[in-house]
């Protein structure tokens, strides 16, 4: 991005939509690192992966629930700390939704740029607006992940949480499905220039390369 951000400067070229959609990804980006570092910071590690002497918090962390369903071990293992970390995982997941949908809407601008095709636009624009309404159902989801909402990292409070497992999977199935629906977009406009075929290749090798 500091690259990008300095050929424009150098070359003079016009701000663009896409400059400013990489510039929103980048700052989610970069909070989401701080919000992980926060997090991991509350961690303990010598609890979860001694196993011998914590069982149970193998199960309750990495089986179903995502780590909701670890009554068992929060009866001794609730703390102050242990809560933090869960709150670092409630912020995150809305930033990494608005960091990779950035980025997507980034390169789907930058492909309406190069490609000035009505036909590829129209296209564009509903990956575009698929993208946006992921992003919208996920940063919902990500928002309201139990109720009352503080059960997330208050365990004794009654209430419910939805399946983190099914909701992951769910999600990343769909985010995996556009990425290869944004990458592909080009080949179709690549195939009907006029070059040789290897150089096809080529330039379709640099767009994939580009994209992720």
């Amino acid at each position: 991005m500091g690259l990008r951000i300095l050929s424009k400067t150098y070359t003079k070229a016009s701000w663009a939509a896409d400059d400013s959609w990489a510039v929103v990804g980048l700052i989610a980006l970069f909070a989401l690192i701080t919000a992980e570092f926060w997090g991991m910071s509350y961690f303990d590690y010598e609890a979860v992966f001694d196993l011998k002497k914590q069982p149970l918090i193998k199960a309750g962390i990495f089986a179903g629930g995502g780590g909701l369903n670890v009554e068992l071990v929060l009866l001794k293992h609730e703390s102050a700390t242990f809560q933090n970390y869960l709150k670092s995982l409630y912020i995150l997941h809305p930033l990494y939704a608005l960091s990779i949908t950035a980025t997507k809407l980034s390169i789907l601008y930058l492909y309406r740029r190069i490609f000035a095709v009505r036909t590829f636009k129209q296209i564009s624009f509903a990956v575009a607006a698929i993208c946006v309404g992921w992003w919208a159902a996920f940063t919902v989801a990500a928002l309201f992940p139990c109720n009352p909402v503080k059960r997330m990292w208050q365990h004794q409070i009654k209430g419910h949480c939805y399946n983190f497992n099914t909701f992951f999977v769910a999600s990343g199935v769909v985010d995996v499905l556009l990425d290869a629906v944004i990458l592909s977009l080009p080949i179709k406009m690549i195939s009907r220039l006029q070059m040789p075929y290897k150089r096809k290749v080529m330039l379709c090798f640099v767009f994939l390369i580009g994209g992720l």
